[in-house]
């Protein structure tokens, strides 16, 4: 068990930075599998006008790649500040 407040911090940290890891870990690929998506109707062979993607489904595709861009940057520093003040605590109680 631990012996004071400072040992819980690295202890509670664990399942924070489980959550917030596989967040951003859910999001990367969310953003990464909107870019695959847009690319591949941008791109496909033997594409004519009339089975290209509608303009407004390319920029959706645009739009939600940029959101899950932006939530996995925000949530991959938030894991960093997690193990930086894990392992701040965890140096501090020895």
């Amino acid at each position: 068990m631990p012996e004071s407040a400072a040992h819980w911090v690295p202890l509670a940290a664990i399942p924070v930075l489980l959550a917030v890891g596989s967040l951003a870990v859910l999001h990367w690929s969310r953003y990464l599998g909107a870019i695959g998506r847009l690319r591949r109707a941008q791109a496909s062979p033997g594409t004519s006008p009339s089975t290209a993607p509608a303009p407004h489904t390319a920029a959706w595709l645009e739009l939600r790649s940029a959101e899950h861009y932006r939530r996995a940057y925000r949530l991959t520093w938030a894991v960093a500040g997690v193990l930086a003040v894990g392992l701040g605590a965890a140096v501090l109680a020895d």
